[in-house]
């Protein structure tokens, strides 16, 4: 950014490409629309560019670029369903890719293709179920690496709140997808 501020042009591309696959799937997870994801993407990216002028490091630059894009998430998600209000962008739905693969990988045997897919449904539906901040906070730390105190920076909350979120979605998530789909046979075998 500062070498953007700087008058590098090709600074700001540098950066747009290190961050757009990341970017993109985490709002892809949270608009659950494919171009709803490229309109705040390319809002977050303005966003991003006209912040430069203002730009100072004080924190991690991932940080800064997701608080930019749920800001903008939560904008078009207000703006698409102005009869669903809410206070904050917690309820993000993406397609769980973590997650996802630790459901694969327990489901035995010779099915396991067909289990595969009952079960990425199963966990994609769950993760409609949780709160916006919990959802929000599951998908930023398993989907996109990012540690409970860039978290927190990101959603405005304590590490200690975020970590909370983070437990809360992963009991909600097991619960619901055992409930509703038994995707182990009798049960959970791992208790």
């Amino acid at each position: 950014m500062a070498a953007y501020r700087s008058g590098d042009r090709a600074a700001f591309e540098r950066l747009a490409k290190r961050y757009w696959s990341n970017l993109y799937e985490y709002l892809r997870g949270v608009t659950r629309d494919e171009a709803g994801a490229e309109d705040v993407l390319t809002a977050t990216l303005y966003k991003l560019h006209r912040a430069a002028a203002t730009y100072e490091p004080r924190g991690a630059f991932k940080s800064f670029l997701f608080t930019i894009a749920r800001r903008e998430a939560i904008s078009w998600l207000r703006s698409r369903h102005k009869d669903r209000v809410t206070d904050s962008l917690t309820s993000t739905q993406g397609d769980g890719t973590a997650v996802q693969r630790d459901v694969a990988a327990s489901v035995p045997g010779p099915a396991a293709a067909v289990s595969m897919r009952q079960a990425l449904r199963a966990v994609d539906a769950a993760l409609d179920t949780l709160p916006e901040g919990q959802r929000t906070a599951f998908l930023l730390y398993y989907r996109e690496g990012m540690s409970t105190d860039a978290i927190a920076e990101v959603m405005g909350l304590s590490p200690g709140s975020v970590r909370a979120y983070i437990t809360k979605a992963r009991q909600r998530l097991r619960e619901t997808v055992l409930k509703t789909h038994d995707i182990f046979g009798a049960g959970d075998p791992r208790g």
